[in-house]
């Protein structure tokens, strides 16, 4: 932004905003319930499991980084890993045909994509980065900018 103050997000506003998206999925998902064909042929398969499975090396890459540097945005992006390989071991074991193509799908799943999100999302929880932030007076370090809540012109920490 140029000659401006950055706006922020309000906590409030965005929790609305997810409830009523959430709220307007029920619907949704009871007309896909009744609607979507049992099978359907995908003409992008090689492509969309290739891309995903691209968005898994650079999430792994980039915990490393992040890990190694201690930022402060390892928490973001483990969680963001972990998610990927649990939606990566549901659409594995979903789309997986019966027989040893299902049995591979879930020995998969329940040996390493699940296993690994939950390393990840336990690290994401319990990291100890190095925020590198100026002290206050009091000798306490203030929260990283995106864990606090803009209020008019003062922030207020919340966690």
């Amino acid at each position: 932004m140029s000659g401006g103050r950055a706006r922020s997000v309000r906590p409030e506003t965005v929790a609305v905003g997810a409830l009523l998206a959430g709220s307007a999925l029920f619907p949704w998902v009871a007309f896909l319930a009744f609607r979507l064909p049992a099978q359907h042929e995908a003409h992008h398969w090689r492509l969309t499991w290739l891309g995903f499975d691209a968005l898994l090396i650079v999430g792994f890459l980039t915990v490393a980084w992040a890990g190694l540097r201690r930022s402060w945005w390892f928490r973001e992006v483990a969680t963001a890993t972990a998610t990927a390989l649990l939606v990566d071991a549901w659409f594995d074991v979903s789309t997986a045909r019966s027989g040893h193509e299902l049995l591979v799908a879930l020995v998969l799943a329940l040996s390493a994509e699940l296993p690994l999100a939950g390393v990840l999302g336990l690290a994401a929880v319990t990291a100890r980065t190095g925020v590198e932030q100026p002290q206050r007076r009091s000798g306490r370090r203030p929260a990283p900018t995106h864990l606090r809540l803009v209020h008019g012109d003062r922030a207020t920490e919340r966690f």
